[in-house]
């Protein structure tokens, strides 16, 4: 570890290290506080996340690398908070999932991708649980449940299909538990 303290609290640049040597991270201190870029690395030395902070707290867009170098996730931060659109990446790069946060809580439309690229997933979310309708797909990109949520429980009609797209059964449900 390598910084100055002001006063008894960590102040400028400081850098710490993996137990091999490596740097871990760095960035600035304010009176105790991280501020501004910070950048974290894997203890091989390759990138692992960087981004801002504002009095200590995680702000503006953060970046995620996996070990290959390729971005990983990448999302925006408010008050410390997840909040905005946030993609993901698999190890080879392809889109993995994109969605929205507001203030910490998943909200708004999701959708996820197999690692061809077909689409795995499609729903809504609102403060934090499954809510509206919702569509699993097989990696073929053929339909194989679709129905709704309701704050996180199943609500209403669901079908599921199978393998080539033929609706094989039709279930009712309320307040998440099979009705009828």
């Amino acid at each position: 570890m390598e910084g100055n303290f002001n006063n008894d609290v960590p102040h400028g640049e400081w850098k710490y290290y993996h137990s091999n040597g490596e740097l871990y991270y760095s960035g600035m201190f304010e009176n105790g506080r991280k501020e501004g870029t910070w950048k974290y690395y894997y203890n091989t030395g390759k990138l692992w996340k960087e981004g801002a902070y504002f009095h200590g707290e995680t702000t503006g867009v953060w970046t995620y690398y996996s070990e290959n170098g390729k971005k990983g996730q990448e999302g925006a931060f408010e008050n410390g908070k997840e909040n905005g659109k946030w993609d993901s990446w698999y190890l080879e790069g392809t889109p993995k999932d994109n969605g929205f946060y507001k203030m910490g809580k998943m909200d708004g439309l999701w959708q996820g991708w197999y690692p061809d690229g077909t689409l795995k997933y499609k729903g809504a979310w609102a403060d934090d649980v499954k809510n509206g309708q919702w569509k699993y797909y097989n990696e073929q990109g053929i339909v194989m449940e679709e129905g709704f949520f309701d704050k996180g429980n199943r609500t209403g009609t669901w079908r599921k299909y199978d393998q080539y797209g033929q609706l094989q059964s039709v279930e009712s449900y309320l307040d998440g538990k099979p009705n009828g």
